[in-house]
């Protein structure tokens, strides 16, 4: 029997210009509040730089302040672009919102495939796969071990103690995003979870033979936008994990399509019934 999930993907920025980013904050605290009171599991933040309308570039700190909100809601990534951070700051802030929130983190993790992300921090794209790579080894091994010695292919630690330890045993989740064969095998080898645009992988589905076991799937509802994200359960490369898709009106069965449309349905008639106290009409659903 299928176990499905529903959770939330909130629009962090303020179309054209970013001019009231106070008030885009406080309604995403309201869409999570109430996304926790009707029954939602997650709400999860995406990061951008460099962006006019002012994208929120820090993923992780609108998270803990959601996390301050909500008692239930799993609260995290999706994504965090990992080649932007130190790995010793990264592990250690994402252990600390796991215990600022109670144990509810998801860590979501992507290699940026924005230009201006990566020119914001002097990040040479030719080096997101290893950097990614070495962070997600890292903050796995940092979160369970103390004194770790650590050899990536671009860091180099030694006599390592991340603190605080998270509140989940043995780790939180981490879900990596991938756009291409090499992002699937990465996922795959290292990750909890793939987190991916449908859209933009269907070529990548079909090279990748991989299988798909229906046993659990979240859905996320991008507020506004109406983006799914659909989460189930898969096999790749000999390896279980999860898959986490993000996709507007493509789906990657019948099933899947059949479901977020009427997701999509009853979603846009939740949101014109009853709108959030203060929302602007910018981020409402449209008829």
């Amino acid at each position: 029997m299928v176990n499905i999930q529903f959770g939330i993907f909130p629009i962090t920025e303020d179309w054209p210009n970013g001019a009231d980013m106070a008030r885009v904050y406080n309604e995403i605290v309201a869409e999570a509040k109430m996304a926790e009171s009707v029954g939602f599991d997650s709400c999860l933040i995406t990061e951008h730089h460099q962006q006019a309308d002012g994208y929120f570039p820090n993923p992780l700190m609108v998270s803990a302040g959601v996390a301050r909100e909500t008692t239930t809601l799993k609260v995290g990534s999706c994504v965090a672009l990992a080649p932007l951070y130190n790995p010793i700051r990264l592990t250690e802030d994402a252990a600390l919102l796991d215990v600022i929130s109670g144990g509810r983190l998801i860590l979501g993790l992507g290699a940026s495939y924005v230009s201006e992300d990566l020119a914001a921090f002097g990040v040479d794209v030719t080096q997101r796969g290893p950097l990614m790579e070495d962070t997600v080894r890292f903050l796995t091994e940092a979160w369970t071990k103390d004194n770790l010695d650590f050899d990536g292919e671009v860091f180099h630690f030694q006599n390592m103690r991340v603190t605080p330890k998270p509140v989940q045993q043995p780790r939180p989740p981490v879900w990596l995003g991938a756009w291409t064969p090499q992002g699937l095998r990465r996922a795959g080898r290292l990750g909890d979870a793939w987190v991916t645009d449908v859209i933009n992988t269907l070529g990548t589905f079909k090279m990748s033979h991989f299988m798909i076991g229906p046993t659990e799937l979240r859905i996320l509802l991008a507020i506004g936008s109406l983006v799914l994200l659909v989460h189930p359960m898969a096999s790749l490369f000999g390896r279980e994990y999860r898959l986490f898709d993000v996709g507007g009106a493509v789906g990657i069965c019948g099933m899947v399509a059949t479901l977020a449309r009427a997701v999509t349905t009853n979603t846009r008639a939740l949101y014109r019934a009853e709108p959030l106290p203060g929302l602007c009409p910018s981020r409402r659903v449209s008829r």
